[in-house]
């Protein structure tokens, strides 16, 4: 299974302010499940609404902190990030990560990179 991580702005309600924070796009496999929670965040603004036309995903696999688990992970933390993944039989998939970005098609969160895990 091809896997997508992406970035978003995410609204921190504890720490009363925004960040962006890496997802992926459905529960993974092996060990970075266990580096995974669901959440349901909650909306940067007053103006975001759902539309019938292309309804926003309201639940997101977010990936948590290496420094404080209850925390989710940073877009400083990319380089532990990349660190686990190499080290836990995880491909980062280059031609395909390339070829979105290349592509004309753009999608609602930041692309980072697309990976794949080889048990």
């Amino acid at each position: 299974m091809v896997y997508l991580l992406s970035s978003m702005p995410y609204l921190d309600q504890y720490n009363k302010c925004y960040k962006n924070i890496l997802t992926i796009n459905n529960e993974p496999n092996g060990p970075l499940k266990a580096m995974v929670r669901r959440i349901n965040p909650p909306k940067l603004s007053v103006f975001q609404q759902q539309s019938a036309c292309c309804p926003c995903q309201t639940c997101y696999y977010a990936i948590k902190s290496f420094h404080s688990p209850h925390e989710l992970l940073c877009l400083d933390e990319i380089p532990q990030l990349f660190n686990f993944l190499l080290l836990n039989n995880y491909t980062i998939d280059n031609s395909l990560t390339k070829l979105m970005t290349n592509s004309s098609i753009k999608m609602s969160n930041q692309l980072l990179c697309f990976i794949t895990y080889n048990p």
